[in-house]
């Protein structure tokens, strides 16, 4: 999976640049608005659930998986709102933070096979922006379904010229295909990568 994570991030990166959200935009006096957008992704693997939950719980609940991308992952110690834990990663390039967000687990269901994050983005391009995602197994004849729902917030400058409402339509229609293309690569890397296994 290393190297997915980077591609999937730098289309991310250059999606949300094309929207006008940026280091300037975000951070000085122009005039903003929040959007918000919904993402599903799912993908079968012919592996037992039990295999994957413990991959998906270590990779993304608890960040293992961005350590391999040059992330430096620490665990929430100090947060009395992470109840059922959490982590604050951070990615830094020549001295310039490139990503940081704190994740917080709001649900762990062991039973269920089931868990969710609240992250909170801290640096621009993305400052600002929050996701809240859900990431569930369901057995299937062959092995598992691995699904995810992504709720996401973000700001955006505010539109000018004839018809706002449309031109944000248009924003959060190219940045759900951004977000989506991103989380379709991660979900077949994990795929690939497990039934390789």
């Amino acid at each position: 999976m290393v190297g997915g994570f980077a591609r999937g991030f730098a289309a991310l990166v250059l999606c949300l640049t094309a929207l006008g959200v940026n280091a300037e935009s975000t951070a000085g006096e122009a005039e903003l608005v929040q959007i918000s957008m919904v993402n599903h992704a799912d993908v079968e693997i012919d592996q037992a659930v039990e295999k994957i939950w413990q991959a998906i719980k270590n990779d993304i609940a608890y960040g293992k998986r961005f350590l391999s991308e040059g992330f430096v992952v620490h665990p929430l110690k100090v947060d009395p709102t992470a109840v059922l834990g959490g982590i604050h990663m951070v990615l830094e390039k020549d001295g310039k933070v490139l990503d940081e967000r704190i994740v917080k687990i709001t649900e762990m269901d062991e039973q269920n096979k089931r868990f969710s994050l609240f992250a909170t983005y801290l640096a621009p391009p993305f400052k600002g922006m929050t996701v809240n995602a859900s990431y569930y197994l369901t057995p299937t004849e062959s092995g598992v379904k691995y699904s995810l729902d992504a709720y996401t917030q973000l700001y955006i400058p505010a539109p000018e010229g004839a018809n706002p409402q449309q031109q944000i339509a248009n924003y959060i229609s190219t940045a759900q295909k951004g977000a989506q293309q991103y989380l379709d690569k991660v979900m077949l890397e994990l795929k690939q990568s497990s039934e390789k296994k």
